[in-house]
Parts: C-alpha cells; sequence; structure tokens
C-alpha cells in the first residue's frame, strides 16, 4: 500500500552491511498483525545471527512494534540465513513477521 500517513525511517548498526527492507501492509492494521517482510542485501559478511528491532508509527492506529531475531543458528526464518559474504540475497520471510501494536 501506497499511504500517506505512514513514515518509514531506517538506522543500521552495522557500518559494513547496507539492507533493504520492505513491509507490505494496509492500513488499518488489527490489533496483532502478522504480516511478510522482503529484505534484499548483499552479504558483505557470512549471516550466522541477524536481530531486528522495529518502531512503526502510523498516525491513524496506535504504534507497532517488533523486537527479535532474524536469524538463529537453529532457526532460520528467513532463506538467507546462514548466508556467505558476497552472495546476493532477496527473500520473503517464511513465517509471517508479528508486529505488536502498543497501548
Amino acid at each position: 500500500c501506497n499511504m500517506d500517513k505512514l513514515q518509514k525511517f531506517y538506522h543500521s548498526c552495522d557500518p559494513l552491511q547496507d539492507i533493504g527492507i520492505i513491509v507490505n501492509t494496509c492500513l488499518p492494521m488489527p490489533p496483532s498483525y502478522k504480516g511478510n517482510l522482503r529484505v534484499s542485501l548483499l552479504l558483505w559478511q557470512s549471516i550466522e545471527e541477524l536481530y531486528l528491532s522495529t518502531n512503526m508509527l502510523t498516525g491513524v492506529v496506535a504504534p507497532s512494534y517488533h523486537d527479535g531475531p532474524l536469524c538463529l543458528p537453529d532457526f532460520p526464518r528467513f532463506s538467507f540465513c546462514s548466508g556467505k559474504k558476497g552472495g546476493m540475497c532477496g527473500t520473503n520471510s517464511r513465517s509471517g513477521l508479528e508486529l505488536n501494536h502498543t497501548q
């Protein structure tokens, strides 16, 4: 959805890794929403573990958040988990990413 009241901000804590993220959803969202997350990146280093913290502010509904792992050694949620340095990745989540509304 292309909504004029939805703003996206991006900040990476890794100066060596550039990443692009798309979260596709339409407003309004229910109190607990499971959506798809698309990620594309060129790997500058191998991915053993990867964590994501997000806050989504829409101005229409309460802020949504996610804080947790995307990749763990025994729980690969994305096909790029365990990717090797130099590889190009573009994927959808294997299971929905849950965004929870705060009150």
